[in-house]
């Protein structure tokens, strides 16, 4: 499949499993361009968590225990 020609947007209904999403807030790709992705999602079991002051990589040691909090609690609840 060419991903230059794939339209993520219109493959999200297609995902039925459970779907964590973490995102920065200084992210390339806006947090609001990432919550309807989230949106468009049909599974039930899905969060979005947005990380006030993150670019994409999340480097910062806070951002990375944010990240690995998040990751925790995801798993607990699976």
């Amino acid at each position: 499949m060419d991903l230059q020609k794939c339209e993520l947007f219109d493959l999200a209904k297609q995902i039925h499993v459970p779907v964590l999403l973490i995102v920065g807030s200084e992210d390339e790709t806006p947090p609001i361009t990432q919550q309807k992705f989230y949106d468009k999602l049909p599974t039930n079991h899905k969060e979005i968590h947005i990380i006030e002051g993150s670019e994409h990589t999340f480097t910062k040691p806070e951002h990375l225990k944010e990240v690995k909090t998040i990751m925790r609690n995801w798993i607990k609840r699976l």
